[in-house]
């Protein structure tokens, strides 16, 4: 190594613990909105034999929920991800995990090629923080989802270990961005000339306590809002129809990191 120091203060500020993105996250807490709450061991649906994933429903983005409660009251929920864990009775250790996603999809042949998958694609945090996204020249064929999902966190660094970062975390698709004609605003936030228009919130909550250990929460998620007049603006400009899929899927002992 011809310099060493050089490369000690490269590393150095590649480990750095920044708190920039874990403090966006907490300002982006929200309380748990009115959404059905993920499949448990008592829910008739989850006691099928062989059922681990599946979509439940799927509707019109019309029939968006709607937020409440300031300074976002009225605004409809785009999208939604929520992971809940349930204990084992004598352990008081992870047992099972069950999820529940919900999200846009742009139903190019009025179908919907990939039921068996969550409606979203793979994302990163960053898409929160590009610029406007360039529409190709062509649309695809087939169905597609609006927004990502982020599974690792990489952008976040070792941060993305600390101050209750979500495990899950939904990020704006390109399409969308473009469609909207959306930039970066506010941490965690994308704007168009009116203003904020699109915000992402997150909440924590049935939270297990003990003399043992810190309190931590069994239920933690994260939904997309979008202001709204810019749903009826969405549904305009799409070229096919957009609608809402809800997907649920168990996860066993072990399974949770797979």
């Amino acid at each position: 190594m011809s310099d060493p120091r050089a490369w000690e203060d490269q590393l150095a500020t590649a480990l750095t613990d920044s708190p920039i993105v874990p403090l966006a996250f907490e300002a982006a807490r929200w309380p748990r909105p009115g959404l059905r709450t993920p499949p448990g061991p008592d829910d008739p649906a989850d006691s099928r034999a062989g059922v681990t994933a599946e979509t439940i429903s799927v509707r019109r983005l019309a029939e968006a929920d709607v937020l409440s409660g300031q300074p976002l009251n009225g605004w409809y929920i785009l999208a939604s991800v929520e992971k809940r864990r349930f204990l084992s009775l004598h352990r008081r250790t992870t047992e099972s995990v069950s999820l529940r996603f919900s999200g846009p999809e742009a139903t190019a042949r009025g179908g919907h090629g990939t039921p068996d998958v969550p409606p979203f694609s793979d994302g990163g945090l960053v898409e929160w923080t590009e610029g406007p996204a360039q529409l190709p020249l062509g649309f695809p064929q087939d169905s597609f989802p609006l927004l990502g999902v982020d599974r690792d966190m990489a952008a976040v660094g070792d941060a993305a270990r600390g101050l209750g970062l979500p495990d899950l975390t939904l990020t704006p698709g390109w399409w969308l961005r473009a469609t909207l004609h959306l930039r970066p605003g506010a941490p965690l936030t994308l704007e168009d000339d009116r203003g904020p228009a699109l915000r992402l919130i997150c909440w924590r909550t049935e939270y297990e306590r003990s003399s043992y250990h810190l309190a931590w929460p069994r239920m933690t998620g994260c939904a997309v809002v979008i202001r709204p007049d810019l749903l009826e603006v969405l549904a305009e400009r799409a070229p096919a129809t957009v609608v809402i899929r809800d997907f649920v899927m168990r996860l066993g002992h072990g399974e949770e990191g797979k």
